[in-house]
């Protein structure tokens, strides 16, 4: 048995750039549509999905269709008062997480 590892602060500047990317890829396998990514995160991007072994037409404009629903539809569940008094505290939080993914995800894919 080991201690469970401890995270070394040296790269918590890091963090922010493996999020990007992971959101990347979240998207490209959900729809085949790729989000540009430049430097450092291009390249971690292209190790790990390699979307040039995967033959997709992604349809970003579906993907920002999709994404703009799951926004209205968090976004009234979070306006609903009842809702957010009534549901447990991990659910509300949840749902405000979701939110800010799907935000993210949708400046990723940007109003082209």
């Amino acid at each position: 048995m080991a201690p469970w590892p401890v995270a070394d602060d040296r790269f918590a500047a890091s963090d922010h750039a493996l999020q990007r990317v992971q959101e990347a890829a979240d998207l490209f396998r959900r729809s085949g549509v790729l989000v540009e990514l430049e430097g450092e995160e291009h390249r971690i991007f292209e190790a790990v999905v390699r979307p040039d072994r995967v033959r997709v037409d992604g349809q970003a404009e579906a993907e920002r269709a999709r994404l703009g629903m799951e926004v209205a539809r968090a976004e009234r569940m979070l306006a609903n008062e009842r809702f957010v008094a009534n549901a447990p505290p991990e659910v509300v939080e949840g749902e405000r997480t979701k939110l800010d993914r799907y935000r993210r995800q949708l400046d990723a894919l940007g109003t082209h």
